[in-house]
């Protein structure tokens, strides 16, 4: 793992939050991978390697500009599992491990069976 790797982890850890946002169709659901923050050159070489959204703004309260980054669907998953997954999961001894774990089974599994069914996957 290299030391931006390992660079990346962190700033996720520290800046950086997961979600699940849905659709108008409660079956299609998407994860979701977002880190914010003042100093953008981070984010250009996320964007560079993964795409996804990059925006900045202005919050009132503040005269700082913000970055926001944000990807989703399956650049969220690879994201998470080749940067983040060896490196987290376990805060000081406490805690449980990522269900991530549980999220890329789940896509395996549903992409082993759209193969199967040779539909495409959508």
């Amino acid at each position: 793992m290299s030391l931006l790797n390992v660079y990346m982890a962190g700033l996720f850890d520290g800046e950086g939050h997961v979600g699940v946002i849905g659709g108008s169709n409660e079956r299609h659901h998407q994860l979701r991978v977002a880190i914010s923050m003042c100093d953008s050159e981070p984010l250009d070489i996320l964007y560079g390697k993964y795409g996804g959204n990059l925006r900045s703004r202005v919050r009132p309260e503040r005269t700082r500009r913000v970055w926001d980054w944000n990807i989703t669907g399956r650049p969220a998953m690879e994201f998470l599992s080749d940067i983040l997954l060896p490196h987290t999961g376990y805060k000081h001894g406490k805690g449980r491990p990522l269900p991530l774990k549980m999220w890329i089974k789940r896509e395996e599994i549903k992409t082993s069976l759209v193969a199967m069914r040779g539909v495409p996957d959508v």
